[in-house]
């Protein structure tokens, strides 16, 4: 895996967009970033590995660093990162997550951010855009976890001394995420998981198995016995032949239960025969004695059905007498009112002459309901004939009015020639005095400026004096007091650098100013000069823009302004001269116009007055003739409306009258023939006369009840002869003893009971029995089965859990293998420390207090080949702690990249403490990097700010602070 080129923005410090070219810098095989503390040197590791893996290389990095807070709200944050796994080229882009300005409205939204991973070359194409899809593409492609990652390509600031100095408690989950021996430890939990299900089901089958014996003894009333099965088989036969008993037992009790119970029957059903007899004898007995009554009923019954067909006849006389009584009196009142309308008699000739007037005065009564519209019309027309007229002389009176506004616009409309050609000329003249006015007003400004900016360079200048003067006294102080520089390093139990004395009885104390002064005011000292160039730079500008300017004046800026103020005045003048010419044209156009308009409005209003008095004129002649229609045939009526209410009224009187004498005539007829038929029915029937026909009626709710009651006697008549045939043949003097047969039969049925009951409780036992016993025989096999299937399975997990002791040294499966990656580190790291040390250090795991619990096992000390002694990794000094930092370092970089089956690791980048070396060790720390450069065909990055560095490594990455923006950083590649 090699990286390409890595383009980022928005991202930490770095708020604009920024681009490193690594293919470039990795010519020379070692480069350097470099910039001062705090600048953001780190940033770009935390961006690379942010493009891969979603988080930043530090473990204590926060996510939230990668967007810069100094972007503009609308820039996205990004990092491009472009690689190549051999020789294929992918580029990758992410987003973090950051607040951007809402598109609707104020305020700020939050992004989640993205990632897309696409191939550049060959046969470009799109991967995915899914984080989870990319993050597995990349640790299947690459072959390392950020864990490992970071562990091999990217060191990151502080990680590795925190490692080195670690305890086992500490180291451990470091490891863990490295090697991934989360695998083992699934392997632990996973066996101790199946140990657990192991003893729960060993424990469950002897529990299955003790439950379906206690129940199986427990339903045969036994004993707990050693051998259960053996036990119960026995109670079983023995069971067997006691049910065998009972069932002939039971077999002869109700063989004789059977005989006594027919015996029973038998004496029953005679006692019960010869009961029924004696209540039918009663029950004949008791009919012949109502007999005499129901024929009573019977006589009554025949009379009424007699008389019912004169019921009705008599009724309908009596209804026709009636109607013919009514019919009488409504022809009296109707007599009476025809009278008071002034007619002597009804008769069909009088209603025909009625019926003929009233038609001949529809036509008049129509010409009646015409005169109010017509004498509204008359009214309205009237009004807009005088309407009409007054129109025709308002169009006639306009007409002038037009005629003299043209004449009188014609006469405006002459103006002075040439003043359109005078007003151009002006207006060119006009425009190029402003343009000399506005060129004037920026050379005085610019004047201004330069005064300001030649100001503000000096007081540049002067800062920047005062800055090289102070860093030249720090540096004075540092060369004179070299001693307590070198004293401030000084450790109790330690050598001197210079005499090799472990004792420091008087050491000198430092009276200047420290490395981070020097740095501080170096880093000053470079700003300032980049403030005094842009001073510089902005007079040389604003000097050349004057010099531009002076050479557009042509005239004096006073004169210019002058003359300005008489053209605009010419100017004015000449507007409202051509304005007031070109009104009047506009005016006569449309008085001419308008007077056209008018000549026809008069026009058509002469028309339309003529055409009103015309109508006028008919609607008065029609309403004359209508008049006089209407009074010849009102005659002697106050209208012919009137007249026709009368002669109505009248035809409905008579037509009423008609209709009375009628219907009298045909009730007296119906009454008569109503009489004649009653007459008839009597005779017919053999009733003397309508009063007898009556008395012999019944009520009809009383007819009902007499019939029912003949029909109910006949009935019980015909039952009680059928059942007497039905037992004529039962002897009333023979005798039964049924208590005595009762008493035997329920003594045969308690001893039937009983020997029913014996056998069903020992057929129950049984039937309970069989399936305990299949139970107890099926769960013996499976606890056997068990036992033995389990064995394997607890042995394993006591073995990888270190459970019993039986490991070695009561280690766990997971401890044991990472104990193991660990020795191998370790080993890796002793081949770079022993050249870096020149012999005189090696690092040891040492393994003394081992446990199952994982508290020790990866303790790491130091052993001194010198003095043949070892000691804690925290007694090293700071630049001792560094190197054995980085070979540990490099030693677990060598050992992921075998363990991942020797992937190319293209790439190396070291963000640790370099200023915390003497140079003859960071001469010796460079030559090993070197080598491994060499030896691994790697490109390796350092991250420091170290002087010596940049001396002996020429590519490199500058990150500076932006002087003009505080908290932005940039940068620089230089190969």
């Amino acid at each position: 895996m090699r990286l390409i080129r890595c383009e980022f923005e928005g991202v930490g410090s770095f708020a604009d967009r920024m681009e490193v070219d690594f293919e470039a810098l990795g010519g020379a095989g070692l480069f350097l970033i470099e910039g001062p503390t705090g600048s953001g040197k780190s940033t770009i590791l935390d961006a690379i590995v942010f493009a891969l893996y979603g988080s930043p290389a530090g473990s204590e990095s926060d996510p939230g660093r990668l967007d810069s807070h100094m972007r503009h709200g609308n820039i996205e944050p990004y990092v491009e990162l472009d690689f190549a796994i051999g020789a294929t080229t992918y580029r990758i882009r992410r987003t973090p997550r950051h607040e951007r300005d809402k598109k609707r409205g104020t305020g700020m939204r939050v992004d989640d951010g993205g990632v897309s991973l696409v191939r550049v070359a060959p046969d470009p194409a799109g991967i995915s855009s899914k984080a989870r899809e990319v993050g597995d593409w990349v640790i299947e492609h690459i072959g390392l976890t950020k864990q490992q990652f970071v562990s091999t390509i990217v060191l990151a600031q502080g990680e590795f001394s925190t490692f080195l100095n670690a305890e086992t408690r500490e180291r451990t989950p470091i490891l863990e995420k490295v090697f991934g021996t989360e695998f083992y430890q699934d392997v632990e939990q996973q066996l101790a998981q199946m140990r657990r299900t192991a003893l729960a089901e060993r424990a469950e089958v002897g529990d299955r198995l003790t439950e379906a014996v206690d129940r199986c003894l427990g339903l045969l009333s036994l004993e707990p016995v050693a051998d259960p099965v053996g036990t119960i088989d026995a109670e079983l036969v023995r069971l067997q032949a006691h049910i065998d008993q009972a069932e002939a037992k039971a077999a002869e009790s109700a063989e004789s239960l059977k005989s006594t119970q027919e015996q029973l029957a038998a004496a029953q059903e005679l006692v019960a025969a010869q009961q029924t007899k004696r209540e039918l004898l009663q029950r004949r007995h008791e009919l012949e004695a109502r007999t005499p009554g129901v024929d009573a009923l019977r006589v009554a019954l025949s009379e009424h059905e007699r008389a019912m067909p004169v019921m009705a006849a008599l009724q309908a006389w009596r209804e026709a007498e009636r109607v013919a009584q009514e019919a009488a009196a409504e022809l009296v009142g109707r007599r009476a009112a025809l009278t008071a309308l002034g007619e002597a008699e009804a008769t069909d000739q009088r209603l025909e002459e009625v019926t003929a007037v009233r038609a001949s005065l529809a036509h008049a009564v129509d010409r009646e309901a015409q005169l109010p519209a017509l004498r509204r019309d008359e009214a309205r027309l009237q009004k807009e004939v005088l309407a009409a007229q007054a129109a025709v002389a308002a169009h006639a009176e306009h007409r002038d009015r037009l005629a003299a506004t043209i004449a009188e616009a014609h006469e405006m409309a002459r103006r002075p020639a040439g003043d359109g050609e005078r007003l151009a000329a002006l207006k060119v003249e006009r425009t190029e005095l402003k343009k000399q006015i506005d060129v004037g007003e920026r050379h005085a400004a610019g004047v201004r400026e330069l005064a300001a900016a030649g100001q503000r360079r000096a007081e540049e200048q002067s800062a920047l004096d005062e800055v090289l003067t102070r860093l030249a006294a720090v540096r004075r102080d540092q060369i004179a007091n070299l001693a307590g520089t070198l004293a401030a390093q000084l450790q109790d139990g330690q050598p001197c650098l210079v005499c090799g004395a472990v004792e420091h009885p008087a050491p000198a104390h430092p009276e200047t100013a420290s490395d981070d002064t020097v740095e501080e005011l170096e880093t000053l000292a470079e700003q300032q000069r980049v403030r005094v160039q842009q001073a510089v730079a902005a007079c040389d500008q604003l000097d050349g823009r004057l010099r531009v300017l002076s050479a557009d004046l042509t005239i004096d800026p006073g004169e210019a302004a002058a003359r300005l103020e008489q053209i605009e005045q010419q100017v004015d003048d000449l507007h409202s001269a051509i304005e007031s010419a070109e009104a009047s044209a506009v005016e006569q156009r449309t008085a001419q116009s308008r007077l056209a308009e008018v000549t026809e409005a008069l026009t058509k209003a002469r028309i339309d007055a003529e055409k009103t008095a015309a109508d006028l004129a008919g609607v008065r002649e029609r309403l004359r003739e209508a008049e006089v229609t209407v009074t010849a045939a009102a005659a002697d009526h106050p209208s012919v409306a009137a007249r026709v209410e009368a002669l109505t009224s009248t035809h409905r009187a008579l037509t009423v009258t008609l209709q009375a004498t009628r219907a009298v005539e045909t009730a007296r007829t119906t009454a008569e023939h109503a009489e004649a038929t009653l007459a008839k029915t009597l005779a017919g029937v053999g009733v003397a006369d309508a009063q007898s026909a009556e008395a012999a009626i019944l009520d009809a709710t009383l007819a009902g009840e007499y019939r029912e009651q003949v029909k109910q006697f006949d009935a019980d008549v015909v039952s009680v002869v059928s059942a007497l045939q039905d037992v004529a043949g039962v002897d009333l003097a023979a005798v039964s003893d049924v208590p005595g047969l009762t008493r035997e039969v329920a003594l045969r049925q308690d001893e039937h009971v009983a020997a029913q009951q014996d056998l069903g409780s020992l057929q129950h036992t049984l039937r309970e029995a069989l399936p305990l016993r299949e139970q107890v025989r099926e769960r013996a096999a499976q606890r056997e089965r068990v036992l033995a299937d389990t064995e394997g399975v607890i042995r394993m997990a006591d073995l990888a859990t270190a459970t019993r002791g039986e490991g070695i040294h009561r280690v766990r499966l997971s401890a044991f293998v990472l104990m193991r990656r660990f020795e191998a580190v370790v080993e890796a790291a002793n081949d770079r420390l022993d050249a870096i040390s020149e012999g005189r250090y090696q690092l040891q795991v040492e393994h003394t207090g081992l446990d199952n619990r994982g508290q020790h096992g990866l303790d790491l000390v130091v052993l001194d080949q010198r003095t043949e002694r070892s000691r804690p990794t925290t007694s090293l000094s700071g630049g001792e702690s560094f190197y054995v930092s980085l070979a540990l370092a490099l030693g677990l970089a060598d050992v992921v990249r075998s363990e991942s089956g020797g992937v190319s690791l293209g790439t190396l980048f070291i963000d640790e403490g370099f200023g915390s070396l003497d140079d003859e060790i960071l001469e010796e720390v460079i030559d090993m990097l070197e080598q491994v450069r060499a030896g691994e065909d790697r490109v390796i990055g350092l991250v420091s700010h170290v002087d010596l560095l940049k001396q002996r490594i020429d590519p490199r990455i500058s990150v500076r602070r932006d002087p003009q923006r505080p908290g932005v950083s940039t940068l620089e590649v230089h190969v």
